[in-house]
C-alpha cells in the first residue's frame, strides 16, 4: 500500500485490513453501502461500525443502524444518478407496454428467484411479453429462450435495455439502495419493486412506484398486471418516477463526498 492522505474501505471484507494500516496510509474512511451480514453475524457487522473510522452511509436506514454502534455520527450521502449516462431515448408513451427488464443476480438476498417466478407466471398470462435480463454471469441455463439476456452490460447497453422496457422489476429481499431501480426510473421505466429497505430512498408506493411485500410473488404479479392493464397508470408512475429521481443529483453526491473527505483535515 502506498502512503496516502485518505484510505477508504468499501466493504466489510476490506474494513479490518484498512483499520490495521499505519497512519502513513491515510485517514481512514468506511464507505457503507449495505448491511453486509451475508457470511457474517449481525454482531460482527456492528463491530465494524465502531472501529473509529469515518463512516459514510448511502441510505437513511443504514445511518440509523450505524450510528447506534459507532462512537461518532455517520455522514449520509445518497447515491447520485448521472443523468448524462441514464435518460429517456424512447418516450414513455411509445414503449411496448408489455415489456419488462430485471437484473439477474445469484446472491440469495437479491431475490432473483422471486422475480423469475413472477416473470414466468406473467408469461403464461401474457404470452407476447418481452423480457430483458442482464447480469454479470454468463447466460444462466435456467433461462428460457424467450428471455433476452445481456452479460456484463455496459452503461450504454443498460440505457438501451431500460429504454426498451415499460416496467423494471426489483425483487430484492435486502439491499442498501438499489441502483438499478433508480437508473431505470431515470430512463423512463415504471418501477415494480419489493419493499426492501433501500428502495424507500427514492420510491414511494402508489406515487412513483408499485411496491409489494418482500418474497411475495403474488403481489409482484398483481402489480405487473396492474400496469399491463392500465397504460395510463403505467405512464403516470413512470413519469413521476423520472421526475423524482432527478433529485438524486450526481453532482450533489460527489460534492458532499469531497467535502466530507476535506473535513477530515479540519
Amino acid at each position: 500500500m502506498p502512503d496516502a492522505d485518505i484510505v477508504i474501505a468499501t466493504a466489510i471484507l476490506t474494513v479490518h485490513d484498512v483499520h490495521q494500516l499505519s497512519s502513513k496510509k491515510g485517514k481512514k474512511v468506511y464507505f457503507i453501502q449495505d448491511f453486509e451480514n451475508w457470511g457474517y453475524t449481525d454482531e460482527e457487522v456492528y463491530e465494524t461500525y465502531g472501529l473509529n473510522m469515518k463512516n459514510i452511509v448511502i441510505a437513511k436506514w443504514l445511518k440509523e443502524i450505524v450510528d447506534k454502534h459507532s462512537h461518532s455520527e455517520s455522514v449520509y450521502i445518497p447515491n447520485g444518478i448521472d443523468l448524462t449516462i441514464y435518460g429517456i431515448d424512447i418516450p414513455i408513451t411509445e414503449r411496448n407496454p408489455y415489456s419488462i427488464s430485471m437484473m439477474y443476480r445469484k446472491e440469495v438476498h437479491k431475490g432473483t428467484k422471486y422475480g423469475l417466478e413472477a416473470i414466468n407466471r406473467i408469461k403464461e398470462l401474457y404470452p407476447n411479453v418481452e423480457v430483458r435480463l442482464f447480469g454479470v454471469p454468463d447466460r444462466p441455463e435456467e433461462l428460457p429462450d424467450w428471455i433476452e439476456y445481456t452479460t456484463k452490460a455496459t452503461q450504454s447497453q443498460l440505457r438501451t435495455i431500460y429504454n426498451h422496457s415499460a416496467i423494471y422489476l426489483t425483487p430484492s429481499v435486502i439491499e442498501g439502495f438499489g441502483l438499478t431501480g433508480a437508473e431505470s426510473m431515470a430512463c423512463g421505466c415504471a418501477l415494480v419493486s419489493t419493499a426492501y429497505q433501500g428502495v424507500f430512498e427514492y420510491a414511494e408506493d402508489n406515487k412513483n412506484a408499485l411496491i409489494s411485500p418482500v418474497k411475495d410473488v403474488d403481489a409482484l404479479v398483481n402489480n405487473i398486471e396492474r400496469l399491463f392493464n392500465d397504460n395510463e397508470l403505467r405512464i403516470k408512475m413512470a413519469t413521476k418516477g423520472n421526475t423524482d429521481i432527478k433529485k438524486l443529483s450526481w453532482e450533489n453526491s460527489v460534492n458532499l463526498f469531497e467535502k466530507t473527505l476535506e473535513g477530515l483535515f479540519n
